[in-house]
């Protein structure tokens, strides 16, 4: 159902007027005035209603129209084998369940996009038209527009008077049919209309917004008005529902952190609403990409970027792209693809070239406006380094110079006295070309699993650690610190340490749990590489092979690890050398069941095991990995961005809070950077039960694509399936007492 829901007064009003010939038109109107003559028309088609002979041929002409266009779509289904019965193709889409049009397909794709901001002067066509290219090439399944479809703000001072009801009405629709025109229809493989159901922000699009998302929705059948404010999305063929949500109110506009206004937004809605909660919530508005597992957060949650220039931006507002979310069966939560557009964006102006007969001084001229944007004769003067008159001389013809295909024409500003490029060619016509090629970067992430932990999910780590690795096709795992429990703070008193371990035992658990994850990963990929050989490998052959399947593990030590300095030991020494043992006899066995055997194979497992706070991907991108001795606080994002604030890498790794969060901000030097901040590998730990804190247990993946050292795209994800139970220290000492036959006497 599109824009507002029909009371049942209405519907009864309906069906007693419409069908009677001798109650006009107009008193039809007038009986329901907050809807329109064809939104009328059209909800008394769907009751059924009939008012006159010449409607009901038209409707029996629609129905001959609807089954040949049944018939003709049919025939397409046998041709193509496709047994799902194929949807009539004039059917409306009931707002109750979106309907996924799978065919054979096993992910479900959604695409978001917020903030187009339509009359401000950030608005980008060309923004919009790249945003659909990346969700045609995506599969998207359907597109939410989450707030933002026009900026109320700029457009309140231009809204004639509401007396003037005629001009109203022409402001209205100038602006509809300028918007149908922006927002290219996207079609599926099959030529299929994907939907694109938009969800107003009272606080960005205040009424305007609503009233234009109720008319595109009449104009295009490929679009769809939701609920003001934020509205829940049921999608059936995953059986997950979605809170799209977004600002009602200015005042949450404001924030000194990311999640600030985020997760306010979410709380009220949590408070107000009488619904279930969420598989996921979207959230629309702020201009910051925010993802969040479920754990600390009660609901898993992502925050979209904006999808226009930001011109005048709060603190949150820092990105602009769009965000595409792939739901994977028997995967709890989803992917997340962060599209960056605002290297784009930033380098705009690069795209104008000279007009074709533009003299060497115009071209400087021209390039003077591209480094600084907007200037006057006197910038134009000192920087080019010729006089003020000259200036003007070749300025005058160049403002004449209409606007061509990548010409954007010139522009003077007379308050200001400022020369720049013209606007609303920026705005309408400028083409942005979102990066084809570029390099690919994987990993596995994780922090704090505290071996010697009875609460530690060491089935988690040997048996589905391995299984993330090779779905996700990852070399490289991160860890960024407190590989084990520790002895300090008297965990050992209190029942945490499993069978009293001490410090060297915990490293060894530490090193055989995590060498058996990178063990059982280099079984199958040796194997599969041993099986596209049509010989036995030769010495250099097998060095390659074992090298490139061998994963890359880079780590550091945590505050718990640390702990053994205080008596003067350097902390994972232990843990470094078990573990390069232990890797290096299971290699070989492995090896010896091929009957295949190698000189220096230690020297090879040395090279994967790297301890360091810094590390360069073979793209060339800054890894830092952080541990900081510091408590988690109650807005989540002050950590991550206080890493970002740190650091000076592109990629930014951090752990010890034991919560999860991913953090996404866009500097002018670096590009976009990223904060991923891991959370734990114990299920529970008693100082966090005492001061009433849920930990995110689990791990996670990151795949960046970069191109010459910036990153235009980020893909993440958590995983995290806790096991049942914990080890049990009461355990060992009736296993005693059985063993002992004292048992008996109990």
């Amino acid at each position: 159902m599109r824009g507002k829901r029909w009371s049942n007064k209405e519907r009864k009003i309906l069906t007693e007027k419409y069908p009677d010939l001798n109650v006009s038109k107009k008193e039809i109107e007038k009986a329901l005035p907050d809807y329109s003559w064809k939104a009328i028309k059209k909800k008394a088609s769907r009751m059924k209603l009939k008012r006159s002979k010449k409607e009901v041929e038209e409707m029996k002409d629609k129905d001959k129209k609807r089954k040949t266009e049944i018939k003709k779509e049919e025939k397409k289904v046998e041709v193509k084998e496709v047994k799902k019965e194929t949807k009539k193709i004039t059917e409306i889409q009931e707002k109750e369940v979106l309907k996924i049009d799978s065919k054979n397909r096993k992910n479900v794709r959604i695409g978001f996009m917020s903030r187009i901001d339509y009359g401000s002067s950030g608005f980008r066509k060309g923004l919009i038209v790249l945003a659909t290219e990346t969700f045609k090439k995506g599969k998207d399944n359907f597109v939410i527009l989450a707030g933002g479809l026009v900026s109320y703000r700029a457009l309140k001072s231009q809204i004639p008077k509401v007396k003037d009801k005629e001009k109203r009405e022409e402001f209205l629709e100038r602006i509809t049919k300028d918007l149908a025109m922006s927002i290219p229809e996207i079609r599926n493989e099959d030529g299929k209309l994907i939907k694109i159901h938009i969800v107003t922000s009272p606080a960005y699009d205040g009424w305007i917004g609503e009233e234009v998302a109720k008319r595109l929705a009449e104009r295009r059948e490929d679009i769809r008005h939701w609920k003001a404010g934020g509205d829940k999305f049921p999608i059936k063929y995953i059986n997950k529902t979605l809170w799209v949500l977004v600002p009602k109110k200015a005042v949450w506009m404001r924030g000194d952190y990311y999640s600030t206004p985020v997760e306010r937004v979410i709380k009220d809605k949590q408070k107000q609403s009488s619904q279930e909660l969420p598989d996921f919530i979207a959230v629309g508005g702020f201009g910051s990409s925010i993802h969040k597992p479920q754990g600390e957060a009660e609901r898993p949650y992502i925050s979209l970027p904006a999808l226009c220039r930001l011109e005048e931006t709060t603190t949150s507002e820092n990105q602009i792209g769009v965000v595409e979310m792939e739901y994977i069966p028997n995967q709890k939560e989803p992917l997340i693809r962060n599209y960056n557009f605002k290297d784009l964006v930033s380098q705009e102006r690069n795209n104008i070239d000279p007009p074709k007969d533009a003299s060497d001084l115009q071209k400087k001229i021209i390039e003077v406006i591209k480094e600084y944007g907007p200037v006057s004769i006197g910038v134009f003067s000192d920087v080019i380094g010729v006089s003020e008159e000259k200036i003007i001389e070749v300025i005058k013809p160049l403002m004449e110079k209409s606007h061509q295909e990548t010409w954007s024409g010139m522009s003077f500003d007379k308050s200001s006295e400022r020369y720049g490029f013209n606007m609303n060619w920026l705005q309408e016509k400028l083409h942005y070309s979102y990066p084809e090629d570029g390099t690919e970067d994987s990993m596995v992430l994780f922090s704090c699993p505290h071996s010697g932990s009875i609460y530690t999910d060491y089935k988690f780590i040997v048996d589905y650690m391995p299984e993330i690795i090779l779905k996700r096709g990852v070399n490289l795992l991160v860890g960024a610190g407190d590989w084990v429990i520790g002895l300090a703070h008297d965990v050992l008193v209190k029942g945490e340490v499993y069978g009293g371990f001490n410090e060297t035992t915990q490293e060894q658990l530490a090193a055989y749990t995590w060498g058996t994850v990178i063990l059982k990963v280099f079984k199958e990929r040796f194997e599969k590489a041993l099986s596209q050989l049509t010989e036995k490998p030769s010495l250099d052959e097998l060095k390659k092979i074992i090298t490139e399947v061998l994963v890359l593990l880079v780590y550091i030590p945590g505050n718990h690890d640390e702990w053994s300095k205080k008596p003067g030991f350097t902390p994972l020494t232990t843990f470094r050398l078990e573990l390069l043992r232990f890797l290096t006899r299971g290699i070989e066995k492995i090896l010896k069941e091929k009957e295949l055997i190698i000189s220096g194979l230690m020297d090879i497992v040395e090279t994967k095991i790297i301890e360091t706070h810094e590390y360069q991907l073979s793209s060339g991108l800054t890894l830092g990995i952080f541990h900081p001795n510091m408590a988690r606080t109650k807005t989540t994002s002050i950590r991550p961005q206080e890493v970002l604030n740190k650091s000076k890498k592109q990629i930014n790794v951090s752990g010890n809070f034991h919560v999860a969060e991913v953090v996404l901000q866009w500097e002018p030097e670096l590009g976009q950077r990223i904060a991923f901040q891991i959370g734990t590998l114990l299920k529970k730990s008693d100082f966090e039960e005492g001061k009433l804190k849920t930990v995110d247990f689990g791990v996670g993946f990151l795949r960046i694509r970069s191109l010459k050292g910036r990153i235009f795209m980020t893909e993440t994800a958590f995983y995290g399936v806790v096991s049942d139970g914990y080890l049990n220290n009461e355990k060992i000492f009736s296993d005693l007492l059985k063993k002992l036959g004292i048992d008996k006497w109990m």
